[in-house]
């Protein structure tokens, strides 16, 4: 959890609604999330996570609702969002794999229109934030996931953008490589940048998350944080201490039995 959060609101949604084919994906959605803190969505795949932050970063339009950023609308504002708002999808894609992670840095740099005398000295601050350093000259073929996930957050970083959004950071890596994303994410927060991420790790959740929001059929039906969600499940306790993810997965029985 991130310990310099201010009070100051960087991102604000009001009831945002989207629909594909006259079927609600997102359900007038409302929340905030200020400078330097850490929000996660949880929630069964389906529920509108993805969709949200997709949204959020320019690369999908609104049906409803509204979107601020620092007090100002920008609302289906698409290339505004996509300046403001960093996004992070991961995975093994999006990378020339015969390139080395400097060259692909730069590559993606320039396509953001950032000054090219200042490209450099911006990959060198983006490489020490996710620990990629001496890494810098491998070819992206050659890296781990590890690696990989890192490389995708430090192309996030280079548009110096005041949120940062992060779908599945740590999916398909190992718990030490899963303990140094979440080291790096929390310095990333702690430096001001406001975070979204989703993740279906409750442990991650857990401990990165100020705020956490269930969306259940794209509906937040949940925000708090985890001890929380094991209160609302009612499953604190079998034959023994329930694990987190028990709760959840007992609170997500509760919503969806309210919901038959």
């Amino acid at each position: 959890m991130s310990q310099q959060a201010s009070q100051e609101t960087i991102l604000e949604v009001r009831d945002l609604v989207k629909e594909y084919n006259r079927k609600k994906v997102l359900k007038k959605l409302s929340f905030e999330i200020h400078e330097g803190e850490i929000l996660s969505f949880i929630g069964p795949n389906g529920a509108g996570k993805t969709t949200l932050l997709k949204i959020l970063s320019g690369f999908l339009t609104s049906d409803s609702g509204a979107v601020y950023i620092s007090q100002k609308e920008v609302t289906n504002q698409l290339d505004l969002l996509n300046k403001k708002v960093s996004t992070v999808f991961g995975g093994g894609n999006g990378f020339y794999k015969n390139a080395s992670v400097v060259e692909n840095l730069f590559f993606f740099a320039s396509l953001m229109g950032l000054r090219r005398h200042t490209i450099p000295e911006k990959i060198k601050h983006v490489l020490k934030q996710v620990e990629l350093t001496e890494h810098q000259d491998k070819k992206v073929g050659h890296l781990s996931m590890g690696m990989l996930q890192r490389l995708h957050i430090a192309r996030g970083l280079l548009k110096d953008s005041p949120i940062l959004l992060l779908d599945e950071p740590t999916n398909g890596v190992d718990a030490e490589i899963s303990h140094s994303l979440r080291k790096i994410i929390k310095n990333i927060a702690q430096h001001g940048t406001a975070v979204i991420l989703t993740s279906h790790i409750l442990q991650e959740v857990s401990d990165l998350s100020d705020q956490i929001f269930l969306l259940y059929h794209g509906e937040i039906m949940f925000s708090g944080d985890l001890s929380h969600i094991i209160a609302a499940s009612g499953v604190a306790y079998i034959d023994r201490p329930a694990t987190l993810e028990e709760s959840y997965l007992g609170l997500l029985a509760k919503i969806g039995g309210n919901h038959a």
